[in-house]
């Protein structure tokens, strides 16, 4: 009986990592959502404002009525909604990154940083709320076997 126990816990601890992958696929939306959101707020992956400001005052104007989350002046990265449309996420070994495969993805990064991701806390939010108990879910059905 030991022996068994030993090798569930085994065969649960080898699955592990894809079973992570598997959850962040399944949530990946849910995650997605909070990079928009942040960005709309002209926030960046350590959630502090996006810079730097539009640098014509016309544009931040008509941005500002577009959006007025971020502030003026403040990007928020969106005008036609493609770029956020575009965002995907890969996930490999229980660890995930944030892209958009729109054309404008690298200019807008190499020009405003730290644009894909999430902030400590909307990263605690999704391990605690989302990953961690489905992954208790799947090792306690993996040790009942």
């Amino acid at each position: 009986m030991l022996n068994g126990v030993f090798s569930d816990i085994r065969r649960a601890k080898n699955g592990l990592s894809a079973e992570a992958d598997i959850i962040v696929s399944e949530i990946q939306e849910l995650i997605l959502n909070y990079n928009r959101g942040r960005l709309l707020k002209g926030e960046d992956a350590k959630g502090q404002k996006i810079t730097p400001d539009y640098s014509r005052v016309k544009y931040a104007r008509a941005k500002n009525q577009m959006n007025q989350l971020p502030g003026i002046g403040t990007p928020d990265l969106k005008v036609t909604g493609k770029f956020y449309a575009e965002f995907y996420l890969t996930s490999q070994n229980g660890k995930f990154e944030i892209f958009s495969s729109d054309w404008k993805s690298k200019a807008l990064s190499n020009k405003y940083g730290d644009i894909f991701g999430l902030t400590i806390e909307d990263e605690h939010i999704v391990n605690f709320e989302e990953i961690y108990p489905r992954l208790i879910e799947w090792i306690l059905i993996q040790l009942s076997r």
